[in-house]
């Protein structure tokens, strides 16, 4: 207490013994901090009512012109900063520069730059202690001082924080500061023998605005059946000792609000805390930016630049399932200080939600093993019996280990099969989906799960309006109540957004629709705009609005219709679900239900959002209160109920993912090297994963064809310069220009060869000089041999065979790894076995673990990178490498962006985009990135497509990128300006989004391309309206808010569900067509999008996995190809594909996608090593090897097929159909299981022959339909989209079969036909759409004869408007 006087008498003296107080003191607060600052300032002007405290927010802050905030600061006598980053900080460090203030300036808690500028009383600076991250040592006794009060906390410590600032004499007689403890506990509230669970949260949660989630909280845990313990806690070391404190509590669980990573620089020792707790924890949100109204009707679910600090970082100690718990007060005014008083207020069937999933893991602890029910879901997408399995891991064999180990444990697990051959025929019987198969259907109906369609649509009937009215009616009448909700909140502008993105994008599924649709269809959607706009000034439009979107669903058009009334058309039989599934005891298994469009093809042609059909929430449904499990386990990479509508992350309990999985603990084994999807799975599906093992990788091996090629480059490199040298040399290069051609590497040999000389000179196969040819021949195979490749599939749980543990050891190249990886099999399975006990699985970093071998053990329930730091350095310096060193373009360059790689790889795209556009990241000293810079050179012209994922994962890059193309066009601002004065106001409107970052340039514009052709947009336009600067400047489109995907995987899978290719182009275009970036959140843009693909040449797709190449997943040319086939269908040529190869970081590569294509099928999917490695694993290995080659070498044929030769369908063929290296695939294809696998795959190159991509003989054509025929005749339709009942090849095939066998096949097909039906039944009418609250501005329509004059007169204006001269 002495010291802390005498401090205050030092700093009287420093003052100079001034007049007793100066006049005002003006402030900025961080919001989380506003509550008790208002209640500071009040107490200090009861104390003192002659001098003035003037508080403001960062939020309030951003609202003031820079001319108000610097005369503030200019005339304040004091001005204190508190709690200011990011952008806020940048501003303001400028705006206290240029106020000339020197003197009395406290900045604590806020970036290392603006605390630097602090002057005390005299100007003296502060020396700050360059070793401490927050700057907490300074030799300056006043900062010092007002550090300690404010880190102090608390009402009486930062009213004193006040006095002393502005007092001048009399110092001593202010309190020192008194630091609240920084740990303390509440009392347990709840009965004494119950469950107790903590709530660990800041020290301010037990103060106003924040204590009330504390309080309902512990309410509901107690009304629960459990106790509460609120723990208090300051950020960082304290948060790590109460953690520890926690322990010695007997806490059964712990709900988590801190944000960040709990613990900070002591994060090691909370996570130790954490498994010593060994108790579920969850994540509890306040969400302070948004009040509770605006996060239901957003889809965002929170700000993108919080989700990091939320969300992220709190993963890092292994807290998940981020559930919003709190949502932001209408905010309010201090009368006194002035600052606006953001505080939370809880969202009670959020709590009440957060609790009973506390409670339910919980009761995993206590439930006897022999008494719990589990449900174990599996992977059946797209469905038939040719697809049950995951990512790399043999599931049915999977299964069999963890129902064994369930029964060990003491599980009731029912007589299980004897083996995982036993367990696959049963499941192959009767726990499969087959939507399209009326025979099956009515086989599957006898499961005994069953669900009469009355009790489900008792259940619907309590979901949210918006929910039934879109999976009934479709987006029409989601539309209706949303704008509904927007006019309720008296948000024109939201309402406005939301009927623009909707015309906009039905005006695309119009377009794709069959052409007698388009002209009813086209005006009955401007006369529903119309009717819209019309609402918004006031009119009552909602009749005609009902009636024109009544009009619109009766047009036949899908996408704009729902799936109708329950219980719909999907996998029911006679009117009632079909719930295919296997009970073991107290175990269920069974698949994850279809999405519905094996049923409805035309949805897929549609960009709107796709909901689950109603047998999709009826599965689930029945699972959670017929079953009622304790746990669900979803197991694989990766189930679709975490990919369904619904916000980014923090949804909402009515969010589709959330009905799906309720609030019961849900467990996700998951591939070790998946992250970036994982943590959706995490996020959106609230589950707990339990990451494995990827099979074993090896560096390729070769195999005859390539062992001859490379004989044959040896031969005729080591011959002698004689005679019988020369013969040699000729008969080498003959040889091996015969083989290139056979192995169909002409092609990607000759793009290889033009992209290392630059991209400016062009090759023939024919003439190449020899030595050249046998070069890159020879780079070639040193190329091949540099891959790794999957040695078979992984086994959940299982031990791996030496064999197995020294080849990933050597591809690894880290011996000591041996340990962990050898534990790693065993540590999955006790994980798992763990969570099903309510227990804590640790967490772990995810990735490649050849790439990043500290990945392991598995067994962890896995994160990513932290967002703030992408791109990182190490990312830049690769992703700038590669794009000095690309080839030259004849125009523009699209980038793909992945979040899964991006993970892998810190953000080496971001990087290269970035640099091709001339801008640089700026990062602070912990490798955040805070901000660009401009270099100098030439500015390509670049746009992005990120996906669904990467949207959801880094929003905040897709922002800087955004901000990276505006200071690109900002380098050439003054060169703009003075060429064309009359762009001044466009160019200001496009430039504004940049804030802090403009920085007026000269540029060339032949040396700035992305400045020209904004330049060029705008001189185009007769008239400039506002916005069209901005729409020139947009670059990034993806997917609309809650979708995924860019529609080219689901096109493929179901070849029959369209003609031509264009079709393909149109709905990637559709889906895909919509901008993001600082204020543009999803916009429906297609035509800026076409107008930015007719001017792409290259595309670039970044790869950072070992694992993973382009031709074993279908993302690949779902997003690269379906981009390809976008450009060509607007300009005439598919862009020129490369793939930037990462995956060995210390050997970045780029290489042309013909070439890589080709080299991967040659490495991986056509080497006998590979086929060989997956023949014991049986079914599994046969399901991996139609989908990890057939189903994709086909996507990529469909977007291309000109991309790799016929010879590669021709190898296809005699590898897997004749068995060309005799590995046995006749014996191995010929078993029962394993039949409609090759079904399906001599379907697909039926598909490829039929549709004319395959150029081959009859003869062959002939031979594959014989041998389909054969199979489905015995074995029945597999069930796949290739061969769908109706599937137009499946009719072309009578062309090259025996009249007999057509018969026989026919017969196959009716039996399958049965009642099922694909056209799906239009509603009725549209039901009671709009909210109905007494405040609603739309009036009800109760009476429907009402609307039959309406739609007369619709109708007549429909008549009139066809007969109107053109």
């Amino acid at each position: 207490m002495f010291v802390i006087r005498a401090l205050l008498i030092s700093l009287f003296v420093c003052l100079g013994g001034h007049s007793a107080f100066a006049d005002q003191l003006f402030g900025i607060v961080s919001e989380r901090n506003s509550a008790t600052a208002a209640a500071a300032a009040k107490q200090f002007a009861d104390r003192y009512p002659n001098a003035e405290v003037s508080l403001r927010t960062p939020r309030q802050l951003g609202q003031m012109s820079d001319v108000e905030i610097t005369d503030r600061i200019a005339r304040s006598d004091v001005f204190f900063v508190a709690g200011v980053f990011s952008e806020d900080a940048n501003r303001l460090g400028r705006l206290i520069e240029n106020s000339g203030k020197t003197e009395d300036l406290y900045i604590v808690s806020s970036t290392r730059n603006l605390i630097s500028l602090s002057r005390d009383r005299s100007g003296v600076g502060i020396d700050l202690d360059e070793s401490l991250e927050d700057a907490l040592a300074t030799t300056n006794a006043s900062w010092t001082l007002a550090n300690n009060y404010w880190q102090a906390r608390g009402v009486d410590n930062l009213s004193n924080l006040f006095a002393a600032l502005l007092n001048r004499d009399k110092l001593d007689q202010i309190p020192p500061p008194a630091p609240i403890a920084p740990v303390r506990f509440a009392d347990v509230v709840g009965p004494p023998d119950a469950p107790i669970i903590g709530i660990v949260d800041y020290d301010t949660g037990n103060q106003a605005g924040n204590s009330d989630l504390h309080d309902r909280l512990c309410a509901e845990l107690v009304s629960q059946g459990a106790s509460c313990l609120s723990v208090y806690a300051d950020w960082g070391t304290a948060s790590a000792d109460a953690l520890e404190q926690l322990g010695s509590r007997n806490v059964s669980g712990t709900i988590l609000l801190q944000d960040f990573a709990i613990g900070g620089s002591e994060q090691d020792r909370a996570q130790d805390a954490l498994i010593q707790l060994d108790t579920p924890l969850l994540k509890g949100i306040r969400l302070v930016d948004l009040e509770e109204a605006d996060w239901r009707s957003g889809s965002d679910g929170m700000p993108t630049d919080s989700v990091y600090y939320r969300v992220a970082m709190p993963e890092l100690v292994g807290a998940s399932q981020p559930l919003i718990l709190a949502a932001a007060a209408p905010p309010r005014l201090d009368p006194i200080s002035g600052i606006e008083i953001r505080v939370t207020q809880p969202i009670d069937d959020e709590v009440a939600s957060a609790v009973k999933r506390m409670i339910a893991w919980t009761d995993l602890q206590t439930v006897s093993n022999q008494d719990k029910r589990l449900a174990i879901i599996y992977y059946n997408h797209p469905p038939g019996r040719h697809n049950i399995g995951a990512d790399n891991l043999d599931v049915p064999a999977s299964l069999f280990q963890i129902l064994r180990r369930l029964d060990r444990d003491g599980y009731d697990v029912g007589t299980l099969p004897e083996s995982p051959e036993a367990l696959l025929d049963r499941i192959l019987d009767r726990a499969v989906n087959l939507p399209e198969d009326s025979g099956e259907l009515a086989k599957l109906s006898q499961s005994g799960m069953d669900l009469p369609v009355s009790s489900y649509q008792a259940w619907f009937e309590t979901l949210p309006a918006l929910t039934k009215a879109e999976l009934t009616d479709g987006p029409l009448a989601a539309l209706q109540i949303n704008v509904g909700m927007a006019m309720d909140q008296s948000d024109l502008a939201q309402a406005e957004q939301l009927i623009s993105d909707a015309v906009h994008d039905m005006e695309y599924v119009i377009e794709g629709a069959p052409a007698q649709y388009h002209e009813r269809a086209e005006d009955l959607l401007a006369q529903l705009e119309t009717s819209y706009e019309r609402l918004l000034t006031g009119e009552d439009q909602w009749p005609t609005i009902e009636a024109l979107s009544r009009g619109l669903m009766q047009q036949g058009i899908e996408g704009l219709r729902g799936w109708g009334d329950a219980p719909g058309k999907v996998m029911t039989h006679e009117g009632e679900f079909v719930l295919p599934g296997l009970r073991f005891g107290n175990v269920l298994i069974a698949p994850q239900p279809p999405r519905g469009w094996e049923v409805n093809e035309e949805v897929l042609h549609a960009n709107m959002s796709v909901p689950p059909t109603h047998q999709y929430l009826a599965f689930y449904y029945w699972l959670q209160n017929s079953f009622d499990p304790h746990a669900i386990i979803h197991l694989g990479r990766h189930s679709t109920y975490e990919f369904l509508p619904g916000k980014r992350v923090g949804l909402q309990s009515s969010d589709y993912p959330r009905l799906i999985a309720g609030d019961i603990p849900g467990l996700y084994p998951y591939i070790i090297d998946g992250v970036g999807e994982g943590i959706q799975a995490k996020r959106r599906g609230l589950a707990v994963i339990v990451d494995h093992l990827t099979p074993p990788l090896q560096v390729t091996p070769f195999y005859d064809e390539l062992l001859s090629l490379r004989q044959l480059v040896e031969s005729f490199e080591a011959a002698d310069p004689s005679d019988a040298g020369d013969a040699t040399r000729a008969q080498s290069l003959r040889r091996i220009r015969e083989m290139v051609v056979d192995l169909g590497l002409k092609d990607g040999l000759i793009a290889e060869l033009e992209a290392e000389h630059g991209g400016g000179e062009t090759f023939e196969f024919e003439t190449l000089s020899a030595d050249l040819l046998v070069h890159e021949v020879g780079h070639y195979l040193t190329e091949v041999q540099e891959d790794f490749m999957p040695l078979g599939l992984h086994i959940f749980g299982q031990e791996w065979s030496d064999e197995a543990v020294e080849i990933m050891l050597t591809s690894m190249e880290m011996p000591q790894a041996r340990a962990v990886l050898e534990q790693s099999p065993s540590l999955e399975m006790s994980a798992l076995m763990d969570g099903l006990n309510g227990r804590f699985v640790p967490p772990g970093k995810g990735n490649d673990p050849v790439r990043s071998p500290d990945a392991l053990p598995t067994g962890r329930n896995f994160y990513g990178l932290d967002a703030s730091l992408i791109p990182n350095v190490v990312a830049w310096d690769i992703g700038a490498a590669m794009a000095t060193s690309k080839p030259a373009s004849e125009q523009n360059q699209a980038v793909v962006l992945w979040a899964s790689d991006t993970v892998r790889d810190g953000g080496v795209m971001i990087a290269f985009g970035m640099k091709l556009m001339g801008v640089k990241p700026i990062w602070n000293t912990r490798g955040i990135l805070t901000g660009l810079e401009r270099l100098d050179g030439p500015r390509e012209d670049v746009s992005f497509v990120t996906s669904g994922l990467f949207r959801d994962l880094y929003g905040e890059q897709v922002k800087w990128l955004d901000k990276a193309v505006l200071l690109a066009i900002d380098g050439a601002s003054m060169t703009i300006l003075s060429n064309h004065p009359e762009l001044q106001t466009a160019l200001s409107e496009t430039l504004a989004p940049l804030g802090e970052l403009r920085n007026p340039g000269t540029d060339s514009l032949l040396e700035n391309k992305i400045a020209a052709a904004w330049v060029s947009d705008m001189l185009e336009k007769e008239t400039l309206s506002e916005g069209d600067g901005r729409l020139a400047s947009l670059r990034l489109f993806g997917p609309a808010p809650g979708r995924y995907g860019a529609g080219i995987n689901r096109l493929a899978e179901r070849s029959g569900a369209w003609d031509s290719r264009d079709e393909l182009a149109s709905n990637y275009i559709a889906r895909m067509g919509h901008a993001y970036g600082v204020g543009m959140d999803g916009v429906a843009q297609q035509d800026v999008f076409v107008d930015r693909l007719e001017k792409v040449s290259d595309s670039f797709l970044g790869r950072a996995r070992n694992l993973y190449g382009l031709v074993d997943n279908n993302d690949a040319f779902d997003y690269l190809g379906g981009l390809n086939l976008a450009v060509e269908s607007v300009r005439g040529d598919a862009a020129r594909g490369f793939v930037i190869d990462v995956s060995d970081p210390d050997n970045p590569k780029t290489s042309p996608l013909a070439s890589a294509i080709v080299q991967e099928l040659r490495a991986r999917q056509l080497n006998p090593n590979w086929v060989k490695s997956l023949l014991p694993h049986g079914y599994a290995g046969a399901r991996t090897m139609n989908v990890a080659f057939f189903e994709n070498l086909w996507g990529w044929e469909a977007t291309n097929p000109n991309l790799f030769p016929d010879e590669i369908w021709e190898d296809a063929k005699d590898v897997y159909i004749e068995d060309r290296y005799e590995l046995g695939l006749e014996a191995f294809f010929d078993e029962d299981a394993n039949k409609p696998v090759k079904a399906n795959m001599l379907a697909i190159m039926l598909v490829a022959a039929h549709k004319q991509y395959w150029q081959t003989d009859d003869e062959t054509i002939a031979e594959l339909a014989g041998a389909f025929a054969a199979l489905v005749i015995e074995a029945g339709l597999p069930g796949s989209g290739h061969t769908q009942p109706d599937h137009p090849m499946l009719d072309w095939l009578s062309n090259y079969l025996p009249t007999e066998t057509v018969e026989q096949l026919n017969s196959v097909r009716d039996a399958a036909r049965g009642s099922v039906s694909a056209e799906a039944q239009p509603p009725e009418m549209i039901r009671e759409l709009r909210p109905t609250t007494p405040s609603s501005t739309a009036t009800n329509i109760s009476n429907w004869w009402m609307l039959i004059p309406i739609l007369g007169l619709v109708g007549l204006g429909v008549l009139l408007g066809r007969r109107a001269p053109a």
